[in-house]
């Protein structure tokens, strides 16, 4: 039954894709009661590839929870519009916008403000995450779960260590996957050992649950020009001469398929990222 449910979604173009085409090949997009991890160090693009996705399903109608304990609502909310609007982040905040870009973000704000994106800065604990996520899930329904970060949550109860404390997180989320049987997209940080370096499962930080808890993890890496093969060096130049950034996403573990690496383009400014047409980089 699961299967051919599966078949009619991939039929009707109703699975819950990323957005990325090279990214939803590999994994196959977001599935029910999986933990899904994007791990990378700081400013490097957690909150961003977050967003990007839980926006892209909320415009397609899906029902989306995104809890934030690392921004106000305004700054998040500042994000979604400058991705829909095409206005950069800088301008906005700078409070520099011509009328033409009032136009697009009046538009884009008209477009998510009767989305399904439920912005929730309030919630401290996953015991606060799973309160709310079972009301909305009994009240209008839910599809999918962000969390912006693992780390910076507060435990449930009292732990000897920091490490315990991670874990218990961890295995908390992982649970709320498998109760409420929607995907979880988490986001955490890694170790400093990460810095100038492709990430590897030991660089997460603070705890080895995560690797074992979670049923699938993404690693964001910006590669130096010496990092990169001859095929990729071309991809990387033009990031460059355009003000984007070359970004690798390295599906580290993939429970039920390959694991490998994607290359992606970047605009920090307006907090999008795009897919690299095959064999063309222009």
């Amino acid at each position: 039954d699961w299967i051919e449910n599966q078949y009619i979604k991939a039929r009707d173009n109703d699975l819950m894709l990323t957005g990325i085409p090279d990214l939803d090949y590999c994994t196959g997009g977001l599935f029910d009661g999986e933990m899904t991890v994007i791990a990378a160090r700081p400013s490097v693009g957690k909150t961003a590839l977050g967003l990007y996705i839980a926006t892209k399903l909320a415009k397609e109608g899906r029902k989306v929870h995104f809890v934030s304990r690392e921004m106000l609502g305004n700054a998040i909310g500042m994000r979604i519009l400058s991705m829909a609007s095409g206005v950069n982040t800088g301008q906005i905040k700078a409070g520099k916008i011509n009328d033409a870009q009032w136009t697009r973000l009046a538009h884009a704000m008209g477009e998510y403000s009767t989305s399904n994106l439920i912005i929730d800065t309030e919630s401290k604990t996953t015991s606060d995450i799973k309160a709310i996520t079972k009301e909305l899930q009994a009240k209008d329904g839910l599809d999918l779960i962000v969390i912006d970060y693992l780390q910076i949550l507060t435990p449930d109860g009292r732990h000897n260590t920091r490490e315990q404390e991670v874990a218990s997180i961890s295995r908390n989320i992982k649970n709320l996957t498998l109760d409420i049987k929607k995907p979880v997209l988490v986001l955490a940080q890694l170790n400093r050992n990460a810095e100038n370096k492709r990430p590897v499962l030991s660089d997460l930080r603070e705890s080895g649950a995560i690797e074992a808890d979670a049923d699938n993890i993404w690693f964001l890496h910006y590669p130096t020009e010496n990092q990169l093969s001859n095929s990729q060096k071309d991809k990387f130049i033009t990031c460059k001469n355009n003000n984007f950034r070359y970004m690798e996403i390295h599906i580290g573990k993939h429970r039920n398929g390959p694991v490998g690496m994607i290359d992606v383009l970047f605009d920090p400014g307006k907090m999008k990222f795009l897919g690299f047409a095959k064999d063309d980089v222009s």
